[in-house]
């Protein structure tokens, strides 16, 4: 078996990064120093316990911000996007527009939508900008369903139109 990397391509995706059990630990752990600040002979207690929680809370905001990563990864047999994860097998129906392409999934009951706005560029001048994200979004749209083909027979609905040359 061949070992290669995802195709990946970069995209603003909308998941936030959720607030998981480490992070509530971490807050009950700030409660209980801020109880223990307040009870120090300290002048200012406050001012103990903001200090402590910028050395410890903002470095652990800004691992957190970066674990998510703002890509598309297509693999043979599914594709992940921030916080979701669609096994092309698990696919009931794709629907393509010019704007987005909306995937309806078994395991999923919210509609997965791709939208071409949110692809980044780096390019400055406004027609640049619409191609590139015009070709991000048609080779994302075409190795997703090329892949989707090889492993099931979903329903396409294609209502992209040709703009005019």
């Amino acid at each position: 078996m061949v070992n290669r990397k995802p195709l990946h391509f970069r995209y603003n995706h909308k998941d936030l990064n959720n607030v998981n059990l480490k992070f509530r630990h971490v807050f009950i752990f700030f409660i209980v120093i801020f109880a223990f600040c307040s009870n120090l002979p300290y002048p200012h207690p406050f001012l103990l316990f903001l200090f402590i929680c910028f050395i410890i809370i903002y470095p652990l905001y800004l691992s957190h911000r970066r674990a998510i990563p703002y890509k598309i990864y297509i693999e043979q047999r599914y594709f992940v996007c921030g916080n979701t994860l669609l096994y092309y097998k698990d696919i009931t129906k794709i629907l393509i527009t010019n704007s987005d392409i909306s995937i309806y999934s078994t395991c999923n009951p919210k509609i997965f939508k791709i939208e071409k706005d949110l692809f980044p560029t780096n390019a400055r001048k406004p027609e640049k900008i619409i191609n590139n994200k015009n070709k991000k979004f048609n080779s994302v749209v075409d190795k997703i369903i090329n892949n989707i083909l090889k492993v099931s027979s979903v329903p396409i609905e294609d209502h992209r139109t040709v703009p005019p040359t």
